[in-house]
């Protein structure tokens, strides 16, 4: 059984070739990878900041946003009780100068009639009377 040396070049060819690469290539390429990772990973955590930030800002402005819409409604409930009292004191205004109006249109209405009911007797005693001499011939 003869020995043969080509196996034992072809380990050392096989382990000048794993080393070469290893150095030259693989090294390289895994230190590349794991920038890349790392360029990631900061990336990621940047971005999960950044997002936490901006959910906590709209939040913080949601929040903001529904104390003024409730001061906006508290504002406008107060103007329109003030303006009801406002238009409620101007209707009374209105009543009561209607009321006194009414009111003086009705005794002015109450003289006339009295004075259209004088005028009227008036009226038919002369009536009368006429008729009366006329009917006797002589005066009543």
């Amino acid at each position: 059984m003869s020995f043969n040396a080509s196996l034992l070049v072809m380990m050392a060819i096989f382990w000048v070739t794993y080393l070469i690469l290893r150095v030259f290539f693989f090294k390289p390429m895994m230190d590349l990878l794991e920038e890349r990772d790392s360029t990631i990973t900061g990336a990621q955590s940047i971005y999960d900041e950044a997002l936490s930030d901006a959910n906590q800002k709209i939040e913080a402005e949601r929040t903001r946003l529904s104390e003024a819409r409730s001061e906006a409604m508290v504002s406008r409930e107060r103007e329109r009780r003030t303006a009801h009292d406002r238009r409620q004191e101007q209707l009374n205004a209105v009543k009561a100068q209607a009321q006194e109006t009414l009111a003086t249109a009705a005794k002015e209405l109450e003289a006339r009639v009295d004075q259209e009911r004088a005028s009227l007797t008036e009226q038919a005693r002369k009536l009368a009377d006429g008729m009366v001499e006329r009917l006797l011939g002589r005066p009543a």
